[in-house]
């Protein structure tokens, strides 16, 4: 039953995203619901509907919070490149310990435990 997929009956908020917020205000007054606004980061355009809190359904007359693009793309995550053999300063012991040499303050002994033989 198409009703089951789409949804049906008050409560369905409507598929905001994409909108400018002003036409975005205005489909949600008209399906029964109050708006308020929040901004985020994204590339897309300034004023831009890029997610709604609560998505789906809620209770008929309830506050949809529209996120709005701010037009400042988020920045880029951060991955450090994975080391590749050992790190220059750190040295492991047979006895699980590590020592660091740290510049200025000389070296530090971490103890460890010493490795597992099978």
């Amino acid at each position: 039953d198409q009703r089951y997929v789409d949804g049906f009956g008050p409560g369905k908020i409507p598929n905001v995203i994409g909108m400018d917020v002003d036409a975005a205000k205005a489909a949600l007054t008209a399906a029964g619901f109050k708006s308020d606004v929040a901004y985020d980061n994204s590339s897309e355009a300034a004023d831009t509907v890029i997610a709604t809190d609560p998505a789906g359904f809620t209770v008929p007359g309830a506050t949809v919070t529209l996120t709005l693009s701010n037009g400042i793309a988020p920045a880029p995550v951060y991955t450090p490149p994975a080391p590749s053999g050992p790190v220059p300063g750190v040295h492991t012991s047979p006895s699980g310990g590590t020592t660091f040499t740290i510049p200025g303050l000389g070296q530090l002994t971490v103890p460890g435990r010493p490795p597992r033989r099978h």
